[in-house]
């Protein structure tokens, strides 16, 4: 069964950071480089979604603020997402610099993912410092499906891989997210902020997602090459 309790624990005090540092820099602060390459493929798991309702509402007015700020990095509509497990970070020019072990990645891909019904609930806006996700709770087959996906890579050939995506954090996340809009600097404009200070208290009972698709993909999901 999914243990929600470490997951909303998570979720509000990522919130409530995020909100004490915004609070103390009312401006973006200095210009970062993405840790992401935008043109080179990645590795991944997940499935679109078409939005609506307040989701929907939400990346309208994320994209008229993008309108006046280039920095603002909005996800395209029909690129919205959830990742079921990232699996690879974006180091990959072309589909035919995948590494050798994708065949390995395949086989567990399909026993352990390719049944999965996966859906996302209680899906809310989440603030980071320079950027807005939507973070939900996964279903209960799910949560089982991706521990023991994680758990499986983690003792083959794949692992480097998965441990060079995480960069030392818990294997599988906590978070089950998307990422909506980024930001290339410090801290989040005030026209991003005011758009989580609108929608911080709405929520969506559920996504269904289908089964979670293996993947090459953009950072944004532009590129989308189902492996």
């Amino acid at each position: 069964m999914t243990n929600r309790d470490p997951i909303e624990t998570v979720y509000v005090r990522t919130s409530e950071a995020t909100l004490a540092t915004w609070s103390n820099n009312q401006g973006p602060g200095r210009a970062k480089t993405p840790s992401y390459h935008r043109r080179h493929l990645g590795v991944t798991t997940g499935e679109r979604f078409t939005p609506c309702d307040w989701i929907e509402q939400c990346h309208h007015e994320a994209l008229k603020c993008a309108e006046d700020d280039a920095r603002i990095d909005v996800l395209p509509r029909e690129c919205l997402h959830f990742t079921f497990l990232a699996l690879a970070n974006h180091d990959f020019p072309m589909l035919s610099d995948l590494p050798a072990e994708l065949d390995v990645l395949r086989s567990s891909y399909h026993r352990l993912v390719r049944g999965v019904q996966f859906s996302v609930h209680d899906v809310r806006l989440l603030p980071l410092r320079n950027a807005l996700v939507l973070a939900g709770i996964p279903n209960d087959e799910s949560f089982r499906a991706r521990a023991d996906f994680a758990s499986e890579l983690l003792a083959g050939p794949w692992s480097p891989l998965l441990r060079k995506r995480y960069a030392g954090l818990e294997i599988p996340p906590l978070f089950w997210h998307t990422t909506l809009l980024r930001y290339d600097t410090e801290y989040m404009p005030m026209c991003c902020r005011e758009i989580y200070n609108r929608y911080a208290d709405r929520t969506m009972a559920v996504i269904g997602l289908g089964v979670p698709k293996l993947l090459a993909t953009s950072y944004n999901w532009g590129t989308r090459i189902e492996l």
